[in-house]
């Protein structure tokens, strides 16, 4: 009885459309994993040629991207995951400002200008953006708790294809979607997420992302043991510090905040 419902006239057109922007997303995740490649290659090129000119490149290139970000692409602000992690409190008009279909073109675009440059701008989180922004186009129409089930489905779906792990993906929608019992998350929606996923993992392969562990680590001894409470200490304490310069650089209302806000080319 159940799959009848997914085969109505009425439902069948959005369930294609939906798999359709599932595959979708997959493809562009690649897109995006090759032309930041190219663009990283691209700027080891320009290293060995410019030499000491890097001094002048990089910053001259950053100060270029904040007035294309401040000018022509406003909606590219931010890493993509705030965005994402902020939906549930979004009205309509704060989605169709962060998740409209010209925010793909500006994260791709803006990430692989800021890798060429030498910055260390990540694709990962732009590409959760932009995944909740191509699903954002199929719930133009729908109800906005619908319509958030949908962005939070294709941030997920954009996350599982970065990561190249789907089931990373489909924990990630229910983290998210759980926080609220009026958003419903069914099979057919936990499904597209996958789809994502193996669409990336069928092209770049099942490559592991944040790498593999030696077989002879996964073996217990003394100094294994040893070696990571002193790496989790120092890991741990390292990220409290870069959390409070982030904060005292971002969030606190400093007059260093203030600055940076007033004044974005010269931060850049």
């Amino acid at each position: 009885m159940r799959l009848r419902y997914y085969f109505r006239s009425k439902y069948l057109k959005f369930n294609l459309e939906f798999a359709m922007l599932a595959i979708l997303i997959g493809l562009i995740s690649v897109f995006f994993v090759k032309v930041v490649e190219l663009a990283f290659n691209g700027f080891l090129h320009l290293e060995a040629i410019l030499g000491w000119w890097l001094i002048a490149y990089v910053p001259l290139m950053m100060i270029f991207i904040v007035f294309l970000l401040k000018k022509y692409f406003p909606e590219a602000e931010g890493s993509g995951l705030p965005q994402v992690i902020a939906i549930g409190q979004m009205d309509d008009s704060s989605i169709q400002y962060y998740f409209k279909i010209k925010a793909i073109f500006s994260k791709i675009l803006l990430i692989t200008l800021g890798t060429l440059s030498g910055g260390t701008l990540g694709r990962e989180g732009a590409t959760v953006q932009i995944g909740a922004s191509l699903m954002n186009q199929l719930g133009r129409n729908l109800s906005l708790q619908r319509r958030k089930t949908m962005l939070i489905v294709g941030a997920a779906s954009g996350l599982a294809s970065a990561f190249n792990t789907p089931l990373g993906g489909i924990v990630f929608a229910l983290e998210e979607l759980i926080k609220t019992s009026r958003l419903k998350f069914s099979l057919f929606k936990m499904t597209g997420i996958a789809i994502s996923g193996v669409v990336s993992i069928s092209i770049l392969s099942n490559y592991s992302y944040f790498g593999r562990v030696e077989r002879n680590l996964m073996f217990y001894n003394d100094k294994i043991f040893i070696a990571a409470i002193v790496i989790g200490l120092v890991a741990g304490l390292t990220s409290v510090g870069f959390a409070r310069v982030v904060r005292l650089f971002m969030l606190d209302k400093s007059p260093l905040v203030s600055w940076r806000k007033n004044n974005p080319y010269k931060n850049a």
